[in-house]
């Protein structure tokens, strides 16, 4: 869609961002607020682990890349919750090389009952239904869906059946309920899953728990980076697929400006406190290997969000709210020119559909299914990239819009 020029010229901004930020950077191979968490207590649970939980991590059994099954990783950062991050030299996959099960966080509540306190404190806090932004990116996703799921009905009269694993509150189970589904969660945290049971949702604790029936679709949104032995984890799921049935993921992109840039500053970058956290950091390229390594094939893709350019711009400068404690983006805005701000609120949409014709936007979504499966669904893998194809045409649109609008001086030949 966009002239390999561009695509060249957004390269080059890569390189200079990689180059101005002083991280250890990763070799080249907007997240789900599922968990709305106040800061003031994101950051008591944060200290509360440092100090009393983050020595169990050297107690854990060391793991191989979760991509490609290769050890030997090597050392790129440690997170600020006490997690040493490897890169693969094989794949590219960065990830926590060793076993996190939940029973480490259930050893930390037992010497620090002061954090399972919290952690109930913060379950309990979240039980506020969907927002309107949940419920939007939802629809986000079953229109994407929609080519895919045409096919299914029509070969299958009735609704699928979905599960939801790492459903968390239920909020997707309920979104689907509300469109004639027929929902079942999974969630590995028990304490979660009650509470989600409590509202009168059907989830369980563990695999083994579920009814004997297949599924037409199992979504993982923002799930598969928290998972010790994800390989594991597919091999399951897809012997729970119906037939023809579909995976969905989304995920951090490793290739996002936010990793890449801001490495363990980012929020898609750390290990967990109460539960695990983002341990496995995807490109598509090392993704697809996983799946292919569980028998599984993606068959569409695409990205979501793009990076906040001014927060990465004052990033840049070293005084961002990520580096300087209180200062939030409404202090930082009152000390930058409105040229500035203007120049970036115009690039802002042209940035967002760079990252997604590059591969580099904050947050992956995919669609898989078994290998034998693929052939039913080459008509509707037609119809997915028409319809990302005349999205990403509305951005551009809306980038050439904001361009002349805020900087008519400038006469691109880009937008003839």
């Amino acid at each position: 869609m966009l002239p390999e020029f561009w695509k060249n010229v957004y390269c080059e901004l890569l390189l200079f961002f990689k180059q101005k930020s002083d991280m250890t950077m990763v070799p080249s191979g907007s997240s789900f607020e599922v968990s709305r968490i106040d800061k003031t207590d994101h950051a008591h649970l944060l200290k509360l682990w440092n100090e009393h939980g983050v020595q169990l991590l050297t107690k854990l059994e060391s793991r191989v890349c979760p991509a490609c099954g290769e050890g030997d990783g090597v050392f790129v950062f440690t997170t600020r919750d006490g997690y040493n991050y490897h890169n693969c030299p094989a794949c590219g996959c960065c990830y926590f090389p060793k076993m996190l099960q939940f029973n480490v966080f259930e050893q930390f509540f037992d010497l620090c009952p002061e954090a399972s306190l919290v952690h109930k404190k913060v379950t309990q806090n979240r039980i506020s239904g969907l927002d309107d932004s949940s419920v939007a990116r939802f629809d986000n996703y079953l229109n994407w869906l929609s080519p895919f799921l045409e096919r299914l009905q029509n070969s299958n009269s009735s609704y699928p059946n979905v599960l939801d694993f790492g459903t968390g509150l239920g909020g997707f189970l309920h979104y689907t309920q509300s469109k004639g589904f027929n929902s079942t969660g999974i969630e590995l945290d028990s304490v979660t899953a009650q509470v989600g049971r409590e509202k009168g949702l059907t989830i369980f604790s563990q695999m083994e728990e579920l009814p004997r029936k297949k599924f037409e679709l199992i979504s993982l949104w923002e799930v598969v980076e928290h998972l010790d032995s994800p390989h594991d984890y597919l091999h399951k799921l897809k012997e729970l697929l119906a037939l023809n049935g579909l995976l969905v993921f989304t995920f951090p992109n490793l290739n996002s400006l936010d990793v890449r840039v801001y490495g363990s500053d980012t929020i898609h970058v750390y290990g967990g406190d109460t539960g695990s956290g983002h341990i496995n950091l995807f490109n598509f390229n090392n993704f697809k290997i996983l799946l292919n390594s569980a028998g599984l094939v993606p068959i569409a893709s695409t990205g979501e969000f793009s990076t906040n350019l001014l927060d990465l711009f004052m990033y840049i400068q070293g005084v961002s709210e990520k580096q300087i404690k209180g200062n939030t983006l409404d202090d930082i805005k009152g000390k930058i020119s409105t040229s500035t701000l203007s120049t970036l609120n115009a690039i802002g949409p042209l940035a967002h559909i760079m990252q997604l014709e590059t591969g580099t936007a904050p947050i992956l979504f995919v669609v898989a299914c078994k290998e034998e499966d693929r052939p039913f669904y080459s008509g509707a893998i037609g119809q997915f990239s028409e319809l990302i194809s005349n999205e990403r045409q509305a951005i551009l649109k809306k980038a050439k819009d904001s361009w002349t609008k805020s900087i008519p001086k400038y006469k691109w030949a880009f937008w003839k």
